[in-house]
């Protein structure tokens, strides 16, 4: 069995990236530990809006599942990404930490990146707490049987 695969399936407006695996993966017990030491976020820009070495602040693994993991970027200044006609790209590259190991095979991912880890960012937004509520609040309603939810907001 070939050694597993990861490919960069979304990213929406506020940093959030989903990684979806080719084969199952064990999941780690406590995914805080998957580090700099791990995996490598890069930008790409041709605009000279931003420094591409720095506008990335931080990232952090937010949710492992067998199929798929959700990374949350941080970025120095959200609004200047991919804010020209030129569409800035993003990067993920997987090291050699033996923390993306494969439930089927037992093998690692390789180390380096492909073009399956490259893709375009749209523009992104600075979260409010607007939007951090309704974002939780659809997780809580996504996870339920059924129901209503009626959100009001005072300006």
């Amino acid at each position: 069995m070939p050694s597993p695969t990861a490919k960069i399936t979304d990213m929406n407006n506020y940093g959030l990236i989903k990684i979806e695996f080719s084969q199952k993966m064990m999941v780690p017990a406590n995914i805080t530990a998957i580090g700099k030491e791990s995996l490598v976020f890069k930008v790409y820009s041709e605009s000279e809006l931003f420094d591409a070495d720095t506008v990335i602040l931080d990232w952090e693994v937010i949710q492992f599942m067998e199929k798929y993991m959700k990374v949350q970027i941080d970025f120095n200044n959200p609004m200047l990404i991919s804010s020209t006609s030129e569409i800035d790209l993003i990067e993920m590259e997987f090291l050699e930490s033996g923390a993306f190991i494969s439930s089927e095979s037992f093998k690692q991912i390789k180390e380096g990146t492909s073009e399956l880890l490259i893709r375009q960012m749209p523009m992104q937004m600075k979260e409010s707490s607007a939007m951090a509520s309704l974002d939780a609040l659809s997780g809580s309603i996504e996870k339920g049987s059924g129901g209503f939810a009626l959100v009001t907001f005072f300006v």
